[in-house]
């Protein structure tokens, strides 16, 4: 019996991204579209999110297969959360 090593790692939650470029591309190339997770160090409702939503494999799973997740900091990437406002 083989038994392959992705077989044997534990699912993680959410796989984030951080570059919305190549997000744009791994996303046209995989015919999904890209999930733009806007956040803060301090944003009390993120950490939530983060603790009891975003870590379950379960739910990653479920956004991997229509999106490519990308996480951004708001605050560290005023740019583009303006842009995106």
């Amino acid at each position: 019996m083989c038994v392959t090593a992705a077989a044997q790692t534990p699912a993680i939650g959410v796989n984030w991204r951080t570059n919305v470029d190549a997000a744009m591309v791994e996303a046209a190339q995989s015919n999904r579209l890209v999930l733009l997770h806007f956040t803060t160090r301090s944003c009390g409702p993120c950490k939530m999110l983060d603790q009891s939503v975003f870590n379950q494999p379960q739910v990653g799973a479920a956004i991997e297969q229509y999106y490519v997740p990308v996480r951004i900091d708001a605050d560290a990437a005023k740019a583009i959360a303006g842009r995106y406002q």
